[in-house]
């Protein structure tokens, strides 16, 4: 192998490799989904209802997974989501993330509620593809500030995310004390102290 796997082979190793490294309430708060978490199943099994079609005796030695995308070609058909808790997972996780989209040649979809700075960011991106993810806020002012920001930082297209309307029913996030403001219990305080690795290495930092 050319790349360092950590041991991990496949997502559901990196799934248990980062519920062992993170407190319980931001594990869930990123791994599970909303109440009962019907969408999550269904899009579970929609996924895995997707069957690739195998063909024999043909040439692979030219293999190429390449695509355009709005008139820009990318290495393979992925874009890496927008993901707002990246940074409280990894230490400027944002900008991690972006040199690895970039590396593999993939856009980046930075969160709205990312922990890092959207030009440090783009700096990291260089020779990548950036997107930006977008809420329209009660406050539309504030809004078209950040959107004019993303683009002179170098954002190729805006992500318009529109299913938000309330706030989502995440029983365990209460239960964890995983809100906003956070809310301190003994239980999850205990949970980080658990985590020394986690709370050195990001917390602190």
């Amino acid at each position: 192998m050319k790349e360092d796997t950590c041991g991990a082979w496949n997502i559901y190793d990196l799934t248990e490799m980062a519920q062992r490294r993170l407190p319980k309430g931001l594990f869930e708060f990123m791994h599970r989904g909303n109440d009962d978490e019907i969408a999550v199943r269904d899009n579970r099994l929609a996924l895995d209802a997707i069957k690739l079609k195998p063909r024999v005796l043909r040439d692979v030695s030219g293999r190429d997974q390449s695509i355009t995308l709005f008139g820009k070609q990318q290495k393979m058909p992925i874009i890496i989501a927008p993901t707002g808790s990246v940074g409280l997972a990894w230490y400027e996780g944002e900008v991690a993330l972006a040199r690895a989209a970039a590396r593999a040649g993939v856009p980046y979809t930075m969160a709205a509620s990312s922990m890092t700075a959207i030009e440090k960011v783009a700096e990291a991106a260089a020779g990548g593809t950036l997107w930006f993810q977008f809420y329209m806020w009660p406050d539309r002012s504030l809004s078209h500030q950040l959107v004019a920001r993303a683009r002179d930082a170098g954002a190729e297209a805006l992500v318009f995310t529109v299913d938000t309307v309330v706030a989502p029913g995440r029983e365990y996030n209460l239960r964890n004390g995983f809100t906003i403001p956070f809310r301190f219990t003994r239980r999850n305080i205990l949970d980080v102290l658990m985590h020394p690795r986690w709370l050195f290495g990001v917390l602190v930092r």
